[in-house]
């Protein structure tokens, strides 16, 4: 049986501030995490100035520069780089610093967008897919079109689609089903948001 992986969800708890996005890494590395996961994704690919969270974007941002200290400093700390991709901006960081990176998740915001989702295959990653609030024909629909060396680094990731995550609705007992059903490494995605649990 494989080790189970804890790969801490930093996405964008940095608020746009590496100081504190460095500080989270470091707190990833002291708990004993495997790896950290970021969300890469620029404000003006997946909005527009009208939109009322534009501005909560482009202040979660942090420019394409700064990031080859951030992942330098990860490695150093002995941690995996894990990447959400939600646009082609995203994409192109992923392109660029695909040495640093063990694995990818694809968010089920782009589950439409073929040509975003086949870049990301490309890279030849470790491939998340977040199934949470998957019906199994959509399961069945996006593995039938994958080749057997995409299916092979596939892991299907359950969790409730909302946060944070109450114990009774983590419905574990779906874990076992998708294994008995797709026979893929699977994980679990839970959000907690205070300390007592």
């Amino acid at each position: 049986m494989e080790k189970v992986k804890v790969i801490a969800e930093i996405a964008n708890a940095h608020q746009g501030d590496v100081n504190i996005l460095n500080s989270l890494i470091k707190a990833a590395a002291n708990s004993g995490a495997d790896g950290v996961k970021f969300q890469w994704f620029k404000y003006d690919h997946l909005a527009t100035e009208e939109y009322n969270f534009y501005k909560s974007y482009k202040d979660l941002f942090i420019e394409e520069e700064k990031w080859q200290d951030i992942l330098s400093l990860t490695k150093q700390l002995g941690l995996e780089v894990w990447v959400d991709i939600f646009d082609q901006w995203g994409l192109e960081l992923a392109q660029k610093f695909a040495l640093f990176i063990h694995g990818v998740k694809i968010p089920s915001t782009i589950i439409q967008g073929e040509e975003l989702i086949e870049g990301i295959l490309m890279l030849e990653r470790l491939t998340l897919l977040g199934v949470g609030g998957w019906y199994d024909h959509e399961i069945d629909a996006f593995v039938s079109g994958l080749d057997q060396k995409h299916i092979d680094r596939l892991v299907l990731i359950h969790g409730f689609q909302g946060y944070p995550t109450k114990t009774e609705d983590a419905n574990l007992v779906r874990i076992g089903y998708l294994k008995e059903r797709y026979n893929f490494r699977l994980g679990l995605l839970i959000m907690k948001m205070d300390q007592s649990h």
